[in-house]
């Protein structure tokens, strides 16, 4: 007994699909690591000028870390970029510590990208899905 099977390969439509989707959970995805680290950055000390503890992001002061931050697709739309614009000096600082200065690091950018992952994840995952039945 013969069985006719007949498959169709819409790959050049599931790979515009992907990409679409990609794109979409991509741009969701930086601006919710943007949000979220400058919801980090908008803490304050208990009194003007009190410095955050080492290792937790740093208490507001003046507000221009935060205000400063962006976020930017790259222009292939497939990877993106949050910070402070220009990576302001003080916000590396932070992020990273200065050795020679003795400041210890104040990461606000590592932990709201930590926060965002499985909201991320999710997106990343269901974009695939839905490109494959689209």
């Amino acid at each position: 007994m013969a069985t006719n099977i007949t498959m169709k390969w819409r790959g050049p439509k599931y790979s515009q699909n992907v990409h679409k989707a990609m794109v979409k959970a991509i741009e969701r995805s930086s601006l919710k690591v943007h949000q979220n680290a400058q919801k980090l950055l908008s803490v304050s000390g208990s009194f003007p000028g009190e410095p955050s503890p080492p290792g937790e992001p740093p208490h507001k002061q003046t507000g221009h870390l935060r205000m400063s931050m962006s976020s930017e697709i790259a222009s292939d739309k497939l990877s993106a970029k949050v910070g402070p614009r220009d990576m302001m000096k003080y916000g590396r600082v932070h992020e990273f510590g200065d050795k020679e200065q003795g400041l210890p690091a104040r990461p606000f950018l590592g932990p709201a990208f930590q926060e965002c992952l499985p909201v991320m994840q999710k997106w990343i995952s269901e974009a695939l899905k839905k490109a494959g039945t689209s």
